[in-house]
C-alpha cells in the first residue's frame, strides 16, 4: 500500500569499563595498606620515567610529536539514518555528514519492519512479523539501555501491517488485519484501524472494524496530525492498484467520522502524504481532461487516473479543502512526490519535451517551482531528501525484487550507493559507509545522535564493492508476497495465472503512449526510434517494477499435455509465484503452460539463496555500450538455446539496473548454474537448461575473451529451462 518514498531520529550507550586487574599481586594490601599504595605509586612513576626517557633518547629539547588527526570535509549539516540486514539481525545506524562519524543505534531481530525515530534516545518498529509480514506488536527501543518494550499489542488473531505517526510523535494510527490461515489474500479477512496516544499506549481507540470484501473499499490509515485528526485512504483489496478510492477523516476517538467529498475515486493516483508541519496532504491528481478518471481506456487497459497523473494538489487539513498547485502544466505527467524539511513539495516531471524532465521543488507560498535534479528518465539517481540549500541526498536503487525491503517507512528498494548531490553543478559525493545495500530510514540534523556509540567514520575516497545477486538478499523480502496478498485479484480457476503477474511493461507502455501520442508495443520496451518515449518508458517501467515488484527468475516447463511432474528446489526460495509448499505438483498442458492446483501458469517465478557461498570468477564475455546490451542478449540467448520469449523476459528484468557507460555481459556454464540453483524433477527432464547470466557495470572498456558456447541439446520430450542473473556492482 506504500506508494511514496519515506523518512524518520535516536542515541546509544557508552561501552562498560573493562574490569581492572591487579598486576602487583606480589604485594599483599591486607598486610600493609600504606606500603602497598606507596610501592604502587613508585612502580608506576618508575615505568613512566622509563617510558619518557626511551622516547626522548637522541632528540633532546624536542617536544613530543603528536600524530595529526585527519580533517573530515563536511558533506552537509545532516545525519542520515539507515538500516541493513546481517545474517541474524536488523542493524540500524546513522552517519553524521558534518563530522563523518557513523553511529551504531540498534541491533534488532530480523523479524521487524518499519523503523521510526522518535527521539535521539528512542525508536519504534513493528515487531515479531510472521510469514505474512504481520507483526504481533509495535515495540519501542531505548538506545541508552538497549531495552525493547512492547507498546501496542495486536488483537487476538490479528497482525499489525502498518502504522503512521504524527509529526510531533505523540499520536499513532495502526492498521491491523486478520486473514485466514490458508488464504493468500486479504479478501475474506477483517480490517481494523486504531489510534493511540503514545503517552498512554495501553488505550486503543477503535476507528474502523470492517470485513474485507471483493470490490468493497476499507479504510487504510494514511496520516495523523498533531491534533490527532486521522486521514484514511479507501483501499479495495485484491483489485490491482487498490488505493486512491476516496478518503475519510476521523477524530482521535472515532466519535466523528466523515468521507471527504472532494477526494473521490478517479481524481487522484497516489496516496497523499503529510507535510512536516501536518498542515497539508500532497498527492498527484487527475483533472478529468481525458475522460472520467474511473473509466478504463479500451486500448491501454488502465483507468484514466493512472494513465494521466497530470496535476499536483494539496488537501488543507485545517479546512479539508482541496487545492491544485498553480502554474504547473497539465500537459505533463507527474511521478512520485515528497516534502522537504521547509514544507516545499518535491516532485518528478515527465514530459514530451525531454529537456524538462527531472526533479522539481515547488514553493507553495510563492506558487513557483524550479528543477533541482535532471534525472527523470533513468540516469540511475533517485532523489531521497533535500538536506539543506543546494544540497540533496540521492541514491542508486537496486532494481531487483530481492532488494526491496521494509526497514524504512514503506517497501522500497535497497540502495547500493548514497550520495550528496551539490547544486547547481550536480557534483556528487559518495557517502562511504561501506555497506553493500542499505534501506533509507530518516534524515535528522547533524549532532542529533551525539550521545550514541560511534562505531566508525566515513571512508573518504574508498569504494566498497560486493557481488550482488539478482535473486539474493540477506533477508528474504516479503514485498511481493504482500503485494499478492493485498493487490492480486481473487483467484479465478480459469485464468488466475496471468493476473497474478503484475504487468509492469504494459503499464509503462500505456502511460507513455498516452503522454506521447504514440502506439508502441510494450515488447518494444525502450528501444524505439523515439528517444522521449524511451526515456519515459525507462522511468515508468522501473517505477512500476519497484512499486509493483514484478518477480523474475522464471522456470519454464514444456512437454506433453497431461504429463505430471514433481519439482523440488534444493535451496531456500522466497517471493515465489505460486506459493512453494515443499515442492510443486505440476500438470503440463502441452503449449508451454501448466497447471499447479486449479490455476494455469506459463512460468514459475521466485527468488532464492544460492546454494554455494562463493560464486566463481568470470573471465569471459563481451564489454558493450548500454545501447548494445539488448542486441548482445539476443545473440547470446540464441546461442544458449533460449526462445525469444525467454530472452525478452531476461531483457525485461535487466532494464533500469544498468546506467554505466559500458557493461560486461556474460554467463555461468550449465554446471555452475545448477550448483548455484539446484532443482530436482520427478521424472527427470529429457532436456534441462539452467543459465545464470552475469552483468558487471564498467566505466571504461576492458579486454576480455569471448565465451565458448557448448553444443545445445535439441528440445524434445519434457524440457525445463531456468533463467536468472547476477549483477556485480
Amino acid at each position: 500500500m506504500d506508494n511514496n518514498l519515506p523518512v524518520t531520529p535516536s542515541p546509544a550507550p557508552s561501552l562498560p569499563p573493562e574490569s581492572k586487574k591487579n598486576y602487583l599481586n606480589f604485594f599483599n594490601p591486607r598486610e600493609n595498606t600504606m606500603g602497598f599504595l606507596i610501592s604502587v605509586f613508585i612502580f608506576i612513576a618508575f615505568l613512566a620515567t622509563g617510558a619518557y626517557v626511551s622516547s626522548r633518547i637522541g632528540r633532546p629539547n624536542q617536544p613530543i610529536a603528536k600524530a595529526p588527526e585527519a580533517k573530515f570535509n563536511a558533506l552537509a549539516n545532516s545525519s542520515i539514518v539507515y538500516g541493513y540486514w546481517t545474517e541474524n539481525n536488523s542493524k540500524i545506524e546513522a552517519v553524521d555528514l558534518s563530522s563523518g562519524k557513523i553511529y551504531g543505534l540498534a541491533s534488532l531481530s530480523k523479524d521487524i519492519k518499519k523503523v521510526t525515530i522518535l527521539t535521539p534516545d528512542n525508536l519504534i518498529f513493528i515487531n515479531k512479523t510472521n510469514d505474512k509480514d504481520h507483526g504481533q506488536d509495535i515495540s519501542s527501543y531505548s538506545l541508552p539501555s538497549k531495552q525493547t518494550t512492547q507498546l501496542i499489542k495486536a488483537d487476538e488473531g490479528f497482525g499489525i501491517d502498518d502504522y503512521t505517526v504524527s509529526p510531533n510523535k505523540r499520536y499513532i494510527a495502526v492498521w491491523e488485519i486478520k486473514v485466514s490461515k490458508d488464504s493468500q489474500q486479504l479478501v475474506g479477512g477483517v480490517s481494523r484501524v486504531y489510534t493511540v496516544d503514545l503517552r498512554n499506549p495501553n488505550q486503543k481507540n477503535l476507528i474502523y472494524d470492517e470485513p474485507i470484501q471483493e470490490g468493497v473499499a476499507v479504510n487504510y490509515p494514511l496520516a495523523i496530525t498533531d491534533s490527532g485528526a486521522l486521514y484514511l485512504d479507501k483501499f479495495k483489496a485484491n483489485s490491482g492498484a487498490g488505493w486512491a478510492n476516496g478518503m475519510s477523516v476521523s477524530n482521535l476517538s472515532g466519535s466523528q467520522k466523515q468521507d471527504i467529498s472532494s477526494m473521490s475515486t478517479g481524481t487522484y493516483s497516489t496516496q497523499p502524504i503529510l507535510s512536516p508541519d501536518g498542515r497539508y496532504l500532497a498527492f498527484v491528481g487527475y483533472d478529468g481532461s481525458k475522460g472520467a478518471g474511473v473509466s478504463v481506456d479500451p486500448k491501454q487497459g488502465f483507468n484514466q487516473a493512472f494513465l494521466n497523473p497530470n496535476t499536483i494538489e494539496i488537501l488543507d487539513t485545517t479546512t479539508n479543502q482541496r487545492q491544485k498547485l498553480a502554474t504547473l502544466p497539465s500537459t505533463d505527467r507527474y511521478g512520485e512526490i515528497s516534502w522537504d524539511s521547509k514544507g516545499n513539495i518535491i516532485f518528478i516531471l515527465i514530459s514530451k519535451d525531454s529537456t524538462k524532465n527531472g526533479y522539481y521543488n515547488y514553493n507553495i507560498g510563492l506558487s513557483s517551482f524550479a528543477r533541482i535534479m535532471d534525472s527523470a528518465s533513468g540516469s540511475g539517481l533517485n532523489f531521497i531528501a533535500e538536506l539543506e540549500d543546494k544540497k540533496l541526498l540521492v541514491g542508486k536503487a537496486d532494481a531487483s525484487v530481492s532488494s526491496v525491503g521494509n526497514l524504512g517507512k514503506g517497501y522500497y528498494p535497497s540502495l547500493g550507493e548514497i550520495l550528496v548531490y551539490n547544486l547547481p553543478g550536480g557534483e556528487q559525493k559518495k557517502i562511504g559507509i561501506n555497506k553493500a545495500l542499505v534501506q533509507f530510514i530518516d534524515n535528522q540534523a547533524s549532532n542529533y545522535f551525539n550521545n550514541s556509540l560511534v562505531i566508525g567514520k566515513i571512508a573518504e575516497g574508498k569504494e566498497e564493492k560486493q557481488l550482488q545477486l539478482k535473486t539474493f538478499e540477506l533477508k528474504p523480502t516479503l514485498a511481493p508476497k504482500r503485494l499478492a496478498q493485498q493487490s492480486d485479484p481473487v483467484p479465478q480457476p480459469e485464468n488466475a495465472p496471468e493476473k497474478f503477474i503484475p504487468k509492469c511493461r504494459e503499464l509503462a507502455s500505456a502511460q507513455c503512449n498516452t503522454l506521447m501520442g504514440t502506439t508502441f508495443k510494450d515488447t518494444e520496451q525502450d528501444k524505439t526510434k523515439n528517444p522521449e518515449y524511451n526515456g519515459c518508458f525507462r522511468y515508468f517501467f522501473v517505477k512500476s517494477k519497484l512499486t509493483r515488484t514484478c518477480a523474475d527468475s522464471p522456470l519454464y516447463l514444456y512437454g506433453k499435455a497431461g504429463a505430471k511432474v514433481e519439482i523440488k528446489i534444493g535451496t531456500e526460495i522466497f517471493n515465489e509465484i505460486p506459493e512453494y509448499k515443499n515442492g510443486y505438483d505440476v500438470t503440463l498442458l502441452g503449449d508451454g503452460k501448466f497447471n499447479i492446483g486449479d490455476a494455469k501458469y506459463s512460468s514459475i517465478l521466485f527468488d532464492y539463496y544460492p546454494a554455494i557461498k562463493k560464486i566463481p570468477a568470470i573471465d569471459y564475455g563481451r564489454v558493450v555500450k548500454a545501447e548494445d546490451i539488448d542486441k548482445t542478449l539476443d545473440e547470446y540467448g540464441k546461442k544458449l538455446g533460449l526462445t525469444q520469449i525467454e530472452i525478452n523476459d531476461l531483457k525485461s528484468s535487466v532494464i533500469g539496473q544498468i546506467d554505466s557507460p559500458y557493461t560486461l555481459v556474460s554467463f555461468f556454464d550449465d554446471q555452475i548454474s545448477k550448483r548455484i540453483l539446484p532443482i530436482s524433477f520427478t521424472p527427470a527432464p529429457d532436456v534441462y537448461r539452467n543459465i545464470v547470466f552475469y552483468f558487471k557495470p564498467l566505466s571504461a572498456l576492458i579486454s576480455i575473451k569471448e565465451p565458448e558456447f557448448e553444443k545445445i541439446p535439441e528440445r524434445a520430450g519434457f524440457t525445463a529451462v531456468e533463467v536468472s542473473h547476477i549483477m556485480d556492482r
